[in-house]
């Protein structure tokens, strides 16, 4: 039962391979915006089951190719909920994990965040204030035409 002063919550699972830090009361995220939170966690045979919550307040449908991820943001553990946008999403059936290379990509910014200095923020601003005064190069010139072919040899002279 849903208690006016408390607010109201729909509860999902999620199963993911590895909690990666995740706690119970850890953040939940869609589009960025904090929108509930992680209520249990439980090991099982398929890895971990995430029971979480996200506020009633948000409209938030999840489609049947929905997916979270577990990351971390800001230095603390957080469930990103990725909602999808084909078919209804059975709600009896627990969230998958995100097919996506998280850990690579993650390592490739922090690589080119360390590469280029400052915050990823910082080196984005920086790129998009040059952006607009980026000119590509001139095309390359025409290649030089084939020479002509040598012109046929006069006709012997006639009898």
């Amino acid at each position: 039962m849903c208690l006016l002063l408390a607010g109201c919550a729909a509860d999902h699972r999620a199963v993911l391979t590895e909690a990666h830090g995740l706690d119970e009361d850890s953040p939940v995220y869609v589009a960025g915006v904090q929108v509930g939170e992680v209520q249990s966690l439980r090991v099982t045979g398929q890895g971990v089951e995430v029971g979480f919550a996200i506020e009633s307040k948000h409209d938030i449908p999840l489609h049947a190719d929905a997916c979270v991820l577990a990351t971390e943001l800001q230095g603390k553990s957080a469930l990103i909920v990725i909602p999808g946008g084909n078919g209804a999403h059975d709600a009896a059936q627990p969230l998958p994990q995100c097919r996506l290379p998280a850990e690579e990509l993650a390592q490739a910014l922090q690589t080119f965040v360390g590469v280029f200095g400052g915050t990823l923020q910082q080196v984005l601003q920086a790129w998009s204030a040059t952006a607009p005064t980026f000119v590509p190069p001139p095309p390359p010139p025409p290649a030089p035409a084939l020479p002509a072919p040598p012109a046929p040899a006069p006709a012997p002279p006639g009898p």
